[in-house]
């Protein structure tokens, strides 16, 4: 007989074989436990930060309602409160033309009020027709490319509330910041969901940079409201481009 078909050679060679193979598996074992460990862990810490954004996120909202409502009551205090009082003592004097002009200067504050917080026409008006009256104001200062791709679908009330504020932001953005002359915005239907772009030609900004203003955070709100996402776009001397894209309402 072979010295290696000896029972005690055979029994070692067993044993070193099944303390490899038990070696392997515990490895293996180790390794998997910890890859879901770490996957856990990051798991549980993405969450953390989306708590975290969400939370801040809330927070900015509050800020930016808040901010919206002190606006609001300086221009009702400072415009209109102050041409209603000029006005009740323009009642007891002979100066009615005066009187006149004071009054519809306090219907147009009134109106101007009333369609910064809810756009007229908004359940007569497609999204496409709401944007294009919102550009016609400020045509005269700049030169605006609007264009609309795809067949238009119906967007509930409530998107084109959210998709009509992100694109009032995004302009008073860039009328407050961007030095621009030109403005592109780009509305395109799909089937499942809509994406709008807004890009100007102005000064842009270093990408190093922060851009968490209220400004963003407004759109970032408006956009989470609409569960879609958007991305900002921006080079030094070569403008900034805002996407936003959403799924329709189910």
């Amino acid at each position: 007989m072979e010295k290696w078909q000896e029972p005690s050679t055979v029994v070692i060679w067993l044993t070193v074989i099944i303390l490899v193979v038990v070696v392997m598996a515990l490895s293996i074992i180790t390794f998997i436990s910890l890859y879901f460990k770490r996957m856990m862990l990051a798991d549980k810490k993405l969450t953390a930060t989306k708590l975290e954004y969400q939370k801040k996120l809330s927070m900015n909202g509050i800020k930016i309602l808040e901010r919206e409502r002190r606006r609001i009551s300086l221009d009702l205090h400072d415009n209109l409160i102050n041409k209603l009082n000029v006005s009740v003592l323009m009642l007891g004097t002979s100066q009615i033309d005066d009187l006149k002009d004071t009054l519809q200067n306090c219907i147009l504050e009134a109106r101007n009020l009333s369609h910064e917080m809810q756009p007229p026409l908004l359940n007569e008006l497609s999204l496409s027709e709401l944007l294009e009256e919102m550009l016609e104001p400020i045509k005269p200062v700049y030169e605006i490319t609007y264009r609309v791709f795809g067949d238009e679908m119906m967007v509930a009330n409530d998107e084109k509330l959210q998709v009509v504020r992100i694109t009032q932001e995004a302009l008073n953005n860039i009328m407050k910041h961007s030095k621009a002359n030109k403005l592109f915005i780009y509305l395109r239907f799909g089937v499942k969901g809509l994406c709008i772009l807004i890009r100007d030609n102005g000064v842009g900004f270093e990408p190093t940079k922060s851009v968490e203003g209220l400004g963003l955070q407004n759109i970032s709100l408006r956009v989470q409201i609409l569960q879609g996402r958007y991305k900002f776009k921006s080079f030094p001397g070569r403008g900034t481009t805002l996407l936003v894209v959403f799924n329709y309402e189910k």
